[in-house]
């Protein structure tokens, strides 16, 4: 096996258990999810004066679970949009580059100090 394969196929196995990560992860918060909510259905039938109280709550746990779905979602669109459509900065970058320009880094290059310094 040559070594383009064997990347190829570390690449591949690496996409697998990434995949198998996320999905288990996202299933792990959804069944404890369930769980949450009904308990908190149980407990609206036992004591109808305490819904507002755990919906709060329920509500407040969900949206934290949500976060990570929705971080993985914003992570996908932005992974996946075409690179002609990348911030105006960065095409302005690669504008920059391929004229020649010289690019100002002077925020990030270290100060030049003085004699007495």
């Amino acid at each position: 096996m040559d070594k383009l394969q064997l990347v190829a196929q570390i690449q591949a196995f690496t996409g697998i258990g990434i995949g198998l990560m996320i999905g288990l992860g996202a299933l792990g918060a959804c069944v404890g999810i369930g769980i949450m909510c009904s308990r908190f259905l149980e407990g609206a039938a036992r004591q109808p004066e305490m819904i507002q109280h755990c919906r709060r709550r329920c509500f407040a746990v969900g949206l934290i679970d949500a976060s990570f779905i929705i971080g993985l979602a914003s992570h996908v669109v932005r992974v996946c949009q075409p690179a002609d459509s990348a911030g105006s900065s960065d095409a302005a970058v690669q504008g920059a580059r391929r004229s020649g320009a010289r690019l100002e880094t002077a925020a990030l290059s270290p100060r030049k100090r003085g004699p007495g310094s």
